[in-house]
């Protein structure tokens, strides 16, 4: 039973260690390389607005991190310090409706999986 799960957390390890790159192909009519370049600055727009939110989410936190300590500093035992939230980026959906829209315009990709 031991050697199981050590196997299993062996075989854990290494699936964490595959990474995912995506090689595009463009499609062949100037139409289709058109609409991947419009694709492209949609994600790229994506990209700004997600670095915006996570730019202003940042602010926020600071600024309630700051209050937060202060309230506890009055009363530690107080329950209405309300603590601030976790900001993350995460682009993901850009990425994700780019291969959408690349592929909806013609163009191909290729999934590579690498340990």
């Amino acid at each position: 039973m031991k050697r199981l799960l050590l196997a299993l957390l062996f075989l854990t390890q290494l699936a964490a260690c595959v990474t995912t790159r995506y090689e595009y192909h463009q499609p062949r009519s100037s139409e289709g390389r058109i609409c991947t370049a419009q694709c492209l600055n949609s994600k790229q727009q994506c990209e700004t607005m997600s670095s915006m939110a996570y730019n202003q989410c940042r602010q926020n936190y600071n600024i309630s991190q700051q209050l937060y300590n202060q309230c506890k500093k009055r009363d530690k035992k107080d329950k209405s310090c309300i603590p601030p939230t976790y900001c993350y980026q995460d682009r993901d959906d850009c990425e994700d409706n780019y291969r959408e829209c690349f592929k909806a315009c013609g163009g191909k990709i290729r999934v590579v999986e690498e340990e």
